[in-house]
């Protein structure tokens, strides 16, 4: 709508770049621009000169009017002169931006270094650099160009490259571009879809495209291809639908000169925006990732369980950050992971830990434990081979599923294999029960875990970290219910109380049960559920995801029940880096 003539339009944001200020050109009265139209061009920006210096510096909130960008002229020096920033003595210093020519980066941001290729694959300074993010916007990434080596030589040097040598490869394989174009088609046909050309070029900064509109396909892409300047082509089918044809990772003297302020914006969010604010109260050794889900409606660990996560890796020297699943394409900036999400094999949480451990950051829960933890099919077989105490199980299949009954007597319960808090677990009390209940699972698993009940008033939950015990908790079952959480019920009775008390107070068997359980696993964080029953302890299930909720489980504990947590962290990050200096 057409600004009210009392109100007047709202100024344009500014930023500096190349000693200008760059502000949104305001649109024509009664033009519909093209972002409007949807023929995918951005809108264009407006450079105009910059007199006042004092305002060229860069605020750590880059939203603000103090976050402006600088450099010396307009048009850079000259290309007979290339420019080299020198590295900075200060080993904290850890954001690079690698070019051909620094003079291809023409922004200048707090906290970022700027440097050619030849200076960072020769100079020592930049080898002797520890814990390095490598930005490589080389115009070429061509096998043993020096754009390749860039990349190539970070890893070796235990920085982390963005792109990586795989990603590089990646940009090369059809095969990887056509099956990207496949898992991300119905985002692509939604946003694509008021285009009304038979093809569209889409260009990517960090993450992000001038057009709002394209944000989600924007970074659904920079989450797949990860290098910090991207452009995607698209273009129409027989069918008519949308296809992604090419995407390439393209250099800072690739960009037009209309989109700099935009770009410039988008580096500094991604660089100092979502981590500006702790940097200011102390520079940290590692940096850490905590995923969760805000909307998660039972999370593995409550809000202020979290901002005591945070805490304690502060003072471990950890910056730790809250990130979502949105954040897939920046997992490669920290060095460590702690997922604190609901984890499944078929969703993001499974992504995040093979990406992470790819990468080489230490990963709380790994890939490994997630696989293994969250099949009881599979669980089963172990516990039973290694001689853990477990109920009567039966891996039930259609072959068998007729003498379940005979086998376990009723009631029994059933188990779908990726279920998890008490979702797709049920009990039945007769054949006809077990019947219909089977007939659905089987549905959706050829296997399905069928076992004994017993019935007890409380879970043990044993907490293991490192291979040790870390915490012991009651878990009563819910009012009237089998299970501790009942989904029929509203709150406050949907969930059972629960009982922290210190592990030497726990029973020494249920300790060991729960120990040489969870050390099939791995050498991660488990929690691990029994049963006691007649004396004897029985092991239900390991998790690789277990609650950690302020106000229970560090009952007991306190916050030292996150210190240990964080220092389990702050141990192995620096093990894996010490395999690289």
């Amino acid at each position: 709508m057409p600004a009210s003539p009392t109100s007047g339009p709202k100024p344009a944001p500014e930023i500096k770049v190349l000693g200008f200020r760059a502000r949104r050109k305001p649109p024509v009265p009664g033009e519909i621009t093209d972002a409007q139209n949807g023929e995918g061009k951005e809108p264009e920006w407006i450079l105009t000169a910059a007199t006042d210096r004092s305002s060229e510096l860069v605020g750590s909130n880059p939203r603000s009017d103090s976050a402006q960008l600088s450099a010396p002229e307009a048009n850079g020096p000259a290309r007979s002169q290339p420019r080299r920033h020198q590295p900075s003595q200060d080993r904290r210093t850890s954001i690079l931006i690698v070019t051909n020519n620094a003079e291809d980066w023409p922004a200048k941001i707090e906290g970022v270094e700027v440097v050619d290729d030849e200076a960072y694959l020769t100079d020592p300074k930049y080898c002797e650099l520890r814990g390095a993010k490598v930005f490589n916007l080389c115009r070429s990434y061509r096998y043993q160009s020096a754009g390749y080596y860039v990349s190539l030589l970070a890893e070796a040097r235990g920085h982390k490259p963005l792109p990586s040598v795989a990603t590089v490869r990646d940009f090369k394989t059809q095969s990887v571009v056509r099956m990207v174009s496949d898992e991300f088609d119905e985002l692509i046909q939604r946003g694509l879809a008021p285009i009304k050309s038979p093809t569209f070029r889409l260009s990517i900064y960090f993450g992000q495209n001038l057009a709002a509109k394209y944000k989600r396909l924007a970074l659904a892409l920079f989450n797949q291809f990860q290098s910090p300047l991207l452009r995607a082509e698209f273009s129409r089918d027989a069918k008519g639908r949308w296809q992604l044809r090419k995407v390439d990772s393209i250099s800072g003297n690739e960009v037009p000169k209309s989109h700099w302020g935009f770009v410039a914006q988008a580096a500094i969010e991604h660089f100092v925006s979502r981590r500006g604010a702790t940097r200011k109260k102390f520079q940290p050794r590692y940096d850490l990732a905590i995923l969760h889900r805000p909307d998660d409606p039972t999370p593995p660990s409550n809000p202020k369980a979290l901002q005591k996560f945070i805490r304690a890796a502060e003072s471990m020297g950890l910056a730790a950050e809250l990130i979502t699943k949105d954040d897939f394409g920046r997992i490669a900036q920290f060095d460590g992971l702690f997922i604190r999400d609901t984890t499944f094999i078929s969703n993001y949480t499974y992504r995040f830990a093979r990406k992470a451990e790819v990468e080489g950051l230490v990963v709380v829960d790994d890939p490994s434990s997630i696989l293994r933890c969250t099949n009881k099919v599979y669980l089963a077989e172990l516990l039973a081979r290694h001689h853990v105490l477990i109920p009567q199980t039966v891996v039930a299949h259609a072959g068998n599923a007729s003498r379940l009954g005979e086998r376990l007597g009723f009631p029994l319960v059933l188990k779908k294999p990726d279920s998890a808090f008490s979702h797709g677990v049920v009990k039945v009390g007769n054949a006809d029960e077990l019947a219909a209940s089977l007939e659905t699972f089987l549905r959706q698993s050829d296997l399905v875990v069928a076992q004994e009940f017993l019935p007890t008033t409380f879970d043990w939950r044993i907490g293991v970290l490192d291979r040790q015990p870390i915490f012991a908790c009651k878990y009563y079952m819910a009012a009237g219910h089998w299970q501790i959480i009942n989904h029929a019920a509203e709150q406050p009775r949907r969930f059972g109380r629960s009982e922290t008390m210190p592990i030497d107070w726990a029973p020494r068997k249920a300790v060991q049960a729960a120990v040489k359980a969870a050390n099939l696993i791995g050498d991660g964080l488990y929690g691990v559920d029994i049963k006691e029953s007649e004396g004897k302890f029985y092991v239900m299930e390991v998790n690789d995801n277990p609650n950690l909720e302020a106000g229970v489980e560090d009952q007991v504990l306190k916050d030292e029940l996150y210190r240990r947590i964080m220092g389990f962290f702050l141990r192995r990050i620096e093990r894996q880096k010490s395999r690289h200096f």
